[in-house]
């Protein structure tokens, strides 16, 4: 489990902090502003490697001409069962510009003040949490690490990472054997090991088949069917879904299925994966299962969106019950935080918000409150829109509001962001004219806002709400 990480001259930002909680860990923000960065910081602490390019020191648009300020990043992780529960190690990684490389350095830390590390415990890999990591990215690649894959030296942990494109997800990846000069499979695929599975019935099976329960949509279970061929040159058997509107294989379901199942078969992969790794060690499965999943809502419906995050955390119930979920989410979905709103406990939980701040991004911890509605989730902290509509409808309200509170320049401000003329609002007459024939152009007759400007500012007497006459 990950406790806190510390950036300084790294990324989008001179500096950024984040004391995380232990379950649930949400990233809401603009674009661009830094949350999947976060994310591939976060699976780099975690594992060693990087998901994709690795992080470089923050370039400033002004070059000051100074010496440039070192990168750094620190974290702190802990290990909530096993050998290990009773260390803290801290992590600190510094770029060296010269090899532009990162230069890790571990430190033994322990929870309980005047307590010593062990004499035996020389190398900080041994104290290195026994964590399984999962990483679903948001073009559908998922990154996996099982620290039980490799001894517990710290030189050899990037050997546990397992790096699937979206690709590879489903059709399997093989590598080089440097010692043998031929193949080796690092993963069959979701397409292979779902027939596999569903042909020998084994335990894998029942647990996907649980995993793609939870997470299926509403009134729409993804429930599997016989494995099918589809085309002649792909002598593939391929799985298949039964759908309400009939069998449909995997490789023809719609994005969001493939986004959905594709998430489903990793954590099953993974845990099935860990089991093996856990009896070859001699050890007991792990509990610390981290868990970071960037954009979730990504080609998901609504109705989807609403429920995806806590199915989640229900589905790795189903096939892991003991493990300790530790979950870093980006979203930019109001359906996504109104659907965790049931089950957030501030004591476990956080909510993060990235912001521009003039040229400076910061992070801030936000209060999570619930706010009913995705509406209202909207005009939150979390979104920052002033008014859940469209840009014109807000642009006539705004003007609507400043008519009935005087501020002629107000009016002239919105009315000309609608592309109003300014020989149409000079006087009052005619900006009441043209504000009403923007709200009725751009709002709906039974929104809630109308009542307020026909009884305060009028209309004129052949027109009605909403755009009829």
């Amino acid at each position: 489990m990950l406790r806190s990480l510390q950036l300084k001259n790294v990324g989008p930002a001179p500096e950024l902090k984040f004391e995380f909680a232990p379950r649930l860990n949400v990233l809401t923000g603009d674009n661009g502003l830094g949350k999947t960065f976060v994310l591939d910081v976060i699976w780099a602490v975690l594992t060693t490697t990087w998901a994709g390019e690795r992080a470089f020191p923050a370039r400033p648009r002004v070059a000051s001409g100074s010496e440039p300020k070192p990168a750094v990043i620190r974290s702190v992780l802990e290990s909530r069962a096993g050998p290990n529960a009773n260390y803290m190690p801290e992590t600190v990684s510094t770029y060296d510009r010269r090899s532009q490389r990162w230069d890790s350095h571990w430190h033994i830390g322990v929870k309980q003040a005047g307590s010593k590390p062990r004499e035996d415990r020389t190398d900080p890999g041994q104290v290195r949490p026994l964590s399984l990591v999962v990483y679903a990215r948001a073009d559908g690649g998922v990154h996996i690490f099982d620290s039980y894959q490799v001894p517990p030296e710290l030189k050899q942990y990037e050997r546990a990472a397992v790096q699937l494109s979206p690709r590879e997800v489903w059709d399997g990846k093989e590598i080089d054997d440097k010692e043998g000069g031929s193949k080796k499979v690092v993963c069959e695929g979701l397409i292979k090991d779902w027939v596999r599975w569903q042909g020998e019935r084994a335990r894998p099976f029942e647990y996907l088949c649980r995993v793609l329960a939870e997470l299926s949509p509403p009134g729409e279970y993804l429930v599997p069917d016989a494995p099918t061929r589809v085309l002649l040159d792909d002598r593939r058997d391929i799985p298949t879904l039964a759908l309400p509107y009939g069998i449909v294989p995997v490789t023809l379901a719609s994005a969001g299925m493939r986004r959905v199942m594709g998430l489903a078969y990793a954590l099953v992969w993974a845990w099935i994966e860990h089991q093996r790794a856990a009896e070859l060690v001699g050890l007991p499965p792990t509990k610390d299962m981290v868990v970071l999943l960037d954009e979730v809502e990504a080609h998901l419906h609504p109705l989807w969106q609403r429920r995806i995050l806590p199915a989640v955390l229900r589905a790795i119930g189903t096939f892991a019950p003991n493990a300790a979920i530790q979950m870093f989410v980006s979203t930019h979905a109001p359906l996504v935080l109104a659907s965790v709103e049931p089950l957030f406990k501030e004591e476990i939980d956080d909510l993060f918000h990235f912001e521009l701040d003039g040229s400076v991004v910061r992070v801030s911890e936000l209060t999570f409150a619930k706010q009913g509605d995705a509406g209202n989730w909207l005009v939150s902290e979390s979104f920052g829109l002033r008014l859940p509509r469209s840009i014109e409808s807000q642009y006539a309200i705004d003007a609507a509001l400043a008519f009935m509170g005087g501020d002629s320049e107000g009016v002239a401000k919105w009315l000309g962001k609608l592309g109003i003329p300014a020989s149409k609002r000079r006087s009052k007459s005619t900006q009441r004219a043209a504000i009403h024939a923007m709200l009725r152009l751009h709002v709906p007759g039974h929104d809630e806002f109308w009542p307020t400007w026909i009884v305060t500012a009028g209309r004129p007497d052949d027109r009605t709400p909403g755009g009829a006459s």
